[in-house]
């Protein structure tokens, strides 16, 4: 069981909740081992920031990764979460601002409430940008990280099972 005073016991907890897609929870896990160690190192920020990305909430993915970097700025992978997540909110940014606010305003105009708004007019327009940002961000991820996994491969290419092929 889950020691409820163990920081590490629930940045542990955060991971698995992040791999199993319950992102809101991990939030809550890391934020709740962070709570216990307020000297807390690197990788609780960055499992909040991941936490967050998951969850699709880009501006708190970003400012956890950016702290998160701050304190360790070597590592590789809170860089390229942190890049995925510029690209969210730039893509996101872009996509809400191409609705024309005549739109915004004609429904305000004909009594419709902020989220009646939001939620019948913005977002079905901006949808398609967004998730064209969406796809961008999966496939630039993708394309920084690909050369550290190949680094990461020849390292560990000794043990690699390669029906009996040799690297040399």
């Amino acid at each position: 069981a889950l020691d409820p005073n163990d920081p590490e016991g629930h940045l542990a907890m955060a991971w698995a909740l992040i791999f199993a897609g319950r992102a809101e929870e991990a939030i809550a896990s890391a934020e709740n081992g962070m709570r216990l160690d307020p000297y807390y190192p690197a990788s609780p920020l960055f499992a909040l920031g991941m936490a967050h990305l998951m969850s699709q909430q880009y501006k708190e993915a970003e400012a956890a990764l950016n702290r998160a970097f701050a304190l360790n700025p070597g590592n590789k992978d809170i860089l390229a979460a942190l890049a995925v997540a510029y690209v969210h909110l730039d893509r996101q940014e872009e996509a809400l601002a191409a609705v024309p606010n005549s739109m915004r305003e004609g429904s305000y105009a004909c009594g419709g409430s902020k989220w009646q708004t939001i939620s019948r007019i913005v977002m079905p327009r901006a949808l398609p940008g967004i998730m064209t940002g969406m796809i961008l961000a999966m496939a630039r991820g993708a394309g920084e990280v690909a050369p550290l996994m190949l680094v990461g491969a020849v390292k560990i290419a000794p043990e690699l099972p390669l029906d009996g092929m040799t690297l040399r």
